[in-house]
């Protein structure tokens, strides 16, 4: 097992937390949020280049300012979320404000990643939320009994899009914004 120490210092605090394996272990990340330029940090895990792209536009076309990472597949959320290489360091890479998944994705779909959350108490203040083409009321079902925050069908027009994106920002990222601590609460 890896043990490092992590020194986080942003918003003139200072978090020490230590990283004990990959996947697992009793990792405590600092609740930040952010990244160097104080911005909240948003992580969509998404499959479909596409919807990212769109996702990314409608922040722009609402004027939101935030850190939008992107990761392919569930496997890739969580190890982003646990701190692997190569999303190690947390200057880089901070812990984000908010979740977004996907249901259908290769190797780890959205629900998997759920699964893990719902294992990590040290993650408890990140909300997670479907971001899905599924309009199934199993899934939105399934999502929410796993720990999903909420459950949002991604819709099809631009306009929409950018209203969603304001929703989320006001919900779960501009909150970030006043208190990082509070995220989820």
């Amino acid at each position: 097992m890896e043990l490092a120490m992590l020194l986080l210092i942003q918003n003139s605090r200072i978090f020490l937390g230590s990283r004990l394996d990959s996947f697992g272990g009793t990792f405590r990340e600092p609740k930040t949020g952010h990244t160097m330029s104080n911005k909240p940090c948003l992580l969509v895990a998404d499959d479909d280049p596409g919807d990212i792209f769109l996702l990314r536009r409608a922040f722009r076309r609402a004027a939101l300012n935030c850190e939008i990472i992107e990761v392919h597949d569930g496997e890739q959320a969580i190890e982003y979320l646990s701190g692997a290489p190569p999303y190690d360091d947390r200057l880089r890479h901070p812990v984000p404000s908010l979740v977004l998944l996907d249901v259908k994705m290769p190797k780890m779909n959205g629900f998997d990643v759920l699964a893990w959350l719902g294992g990590r108490p040290y993650l408890d203040h990140l909300p997670a939320v479907m971001l899905s083409g599924s309009c199934l009321e199993s899934d939105a079902a399934a999502a929410r009994q796993l720990g999903a925050r909420d459950y949002l069908v991604k819709p099809a027009d631009m306009n929409q899009m950018a209203e969603l994106a304001r929703e989320l920002y006001q919900r779960w990222l501009a909150p970030a914004m006043r208190s990082p601590d509070l995220v989820g609460k």
